[in-house]
């Protein structure tokens, strides 16, 4: 509020008019922000400030509802509002790493200098490229803020060679899509944050059922770093995930869990016999957890042979009172 101190006090502009334009070039504030869906709206300014994504974070910076004749006036309002969105989500980011200072000691401060520095980069790379888009305009009679776009078509032309290259190596585009916010997983499981991890499926960031290069599941990822909030969290949230499928060892989830020795982490897994109502957030047909999957790369081994195997007498009785066959036998072989 600084910056109109002097025309406030000349009475030259009014308070009404300073809102009036703040609603213009920062118009998720304060509704959107305040809304149940504020914390989302953040996390995706964010995502996107911090990416490499030109054309999501070029929209973002543009999308203001002025309309001028100035082209000076439109690079004034497109610097108004990179400046007041990556200061609002860095003072926001100081704040939750202050007040949870003990988590964030984690990180190390050498993150936090490094997310500083990418932001104030940014910001200088995009009050830049914003200006670029202002003088592309100055053969128009009428300069629209919000509908500056910069020329793409040299990028648009690369992209449309690196898909064909994809195509022909028989690469799956869509896949690799798909997995561009996958090295936020091992934070995540690292630090066990289900709420992360439901922001990145729920705004379809990520596909909960997709398989890493080993052929895991999150399901899998979440016990095999013993995480039982995530594993909670997606064995009751997201049912569709397949919670039998094998990796390559040939182990499911429960076996994973039993050769932990995790009792916690098999009763969740258990707790989704229970489980046959589909969440309303999914159409996709329930998969039951199959207490007697055999291992058939590991002596068709199921779970309760793992439990007994290793002495785990408490997950072994668990396993029976939840239906495990004690009658089944393994494929072991005796040399003589």
């Amino acid at each position: 509020m600084q910056a109109f101190q002097v025309g406030l006090d000349s009475q030259s502009i009014s308070m009404n008019s300073i809102n009036q334009l703040l609603k213009a070039v920062f118009k998720e504030y304060p509704i959107q922000l305040l809304s149940f869906r504020g914390p989302y709206v953040l996390l995706d300014f964010v995502d996107i400030l911090c990416s490499d994504r030109d054309n999501e974070y070029k929209k973002l910076l543009s999308d203001v509802k002025c309309r001028t004749v100035n082209k000076q006036y439109a690079q004034w309002l497109l610097s108004i509002r990179s400046f007041a969105l990556i200061n609002m989500c860095w003072s926001i980011i100081k704040f939750y790493r202050k007040t949870f200072k003990e988590n964030l000691a984690l990180a190390g401060k050498n993150n936090e200098n490094d997310f500083k520095n990418r932001l104030s980069c940014l910001s200088t790379k995009s009050i830049a490229s914003k200006n670029e888009q202002s003088k592309s305009s100055s053969n128009s009679s009428l300069s629209s803020v919000d509908s500056v776009k910069s020329d793409d078509s040299s990028k648009n032309s690369s992209s449309f060679v690196n898909n064909q290259r994809l195509k022909s190596a028989k690469i799956d585009i869509d896949k690799i899509s798909r997995h561009k916010y996958s090295y936020y997983l091992e934070a995540i499981f690292k630090n066990d944050f289900p709420d992360v991890l439901h922001y990145l499926i729920s705004t379809k960031k990520y596909d909960p059922c997709i398989l890493d290069e080993q052929g895991r599941t999150l399901i899998f990822r979440a016990v095999m770093n013993e995480k039982p909030k995530i594993l909670s969290y997606l064995v009751k949230r997201w049912p569709c995930i397949d919670i039998n499928k094998e990796c390559e060892s040939g182990n499911t989830p429960l076996h994973a869990a039993v050769n932990k020795g995790n009792l916690k982490l098999v009763e969740i897994l258990l707790e989704s016999i229970e489980n046959k109502v589909s969440n309303k957030l999914n159409d996709k047909k329930i998969i039951k957890l199959d207490i007697d999957k055999l291992n058939s790369k590991c002596m068709n081994a199921t779970a309760l042979h793992l439990a007994v195997w290793n002495d785990f007498n408490e997950i072994a009785i668990k396993l029976v009172q939840n239906g495990a066959d004690p009658f089944l036998m393994m494929n072991v072989f005796f040399m003589l």
